[in-house]
């Protein structure tokens, strides 16, 4: 079942049509170097998605600290 729902996860197959697949086969795409490079490059996507983002926090943060920095006009 777990290799159903690895195919559900990844491959966005329902579990009804992955179990026309053998564990066996299931388990031998999972072992392939083809996924593994698909896994890593996932990792990857989502390591400068993170780093996009945290560079966005940063700048408005700094943008945060500028503008108390900054005289302003008076406040109501």
């Amino acid at each position: 079942m777990e290799h159903r729902a690895n195919l559900a996860l990844y491959f966005g197959q329902d579990l009804v049509s992955s179990a026309a697949l053998t564990q066996s086969e299931i388990k031998a795409l999972f072992d392939t170097r083809t996924f593994d490079n698909w896994k890593k490059a996932q990792e990857n996507r989502d390591k400068s998605v993170g780093a996009l983002i945290k560079g966005v926090n940063n700048v408005i943060k700094g943008l945060g600290i500028l503008a108390k920095m900054l005289p302003g006009r008076a406040r109501r």
